[in-house]
């Protein structure tokens, strides 16, 4: 729904989209790119996002993660966003891809190359917003099944 809306969109220009986009950003704090949808299930969409990311101040904080990384259609975003990995073998897989990544671990699993999710480990004191680990940087993060 999201990727059809955002190509049927005519009634704001994508600069003007972009501009609003950044400043909510910077205004915020925070910016948390895929909440409703994969941001690379659309090469264009993907792009697009990658080009307000990359204008977002830098100290703004960010989070966001792909289902997507292994294709083409997702290169724009590495870097900026996690590669969400299902299975250890799949983590590993993107680690060795240089993304970094976001992996759900079953309860039954204890990985330790991986960082834990601060705000799991807080249960919730720490925010995502305030955390920033799974800004798409060159790092693997894990949390538990919830």
């Amino acid at each position: 729904g999201i990727n059809n809306g955002f190509h049927r969109c005519d009634e704001i220009s994508l600069v003007s989209f972009t501009n609003k986009v950044q400043v909510l950003a910077e205004l915020s704090g925070y910016i948390r790119v895929g909440e409703f949808g994969d941001p690379a299930a659309d090469k264009q969409v993907a792009e697009t996002l990658a080009d307000i990311l990359k204008g977002v101040d830098a100290s703004v904080t960010r989070a966001g993660y792909t289902h997507q990384w292994k294709k083409a259609k997702a290169k724009a975003l590495k870097g900026l966003v996690m590669a969400s990995c299902d299975t250890l073998e799949e983590n590993k897989k993107a680690r060795k891809a240089n993304w970094g990544t976001f992996y759900v671990e079953p309860r039954k699993e204890d990985n330790l190359e991986n960082t834990h999710c601060p705000s799991q480990k807080s249960k919730g004191v720490v925010t995502c917003a305030q955390c920033g680990l799974c800004d798409g940087g060159d790092r693997a993060i894990s949390i538990n099944l919830h």
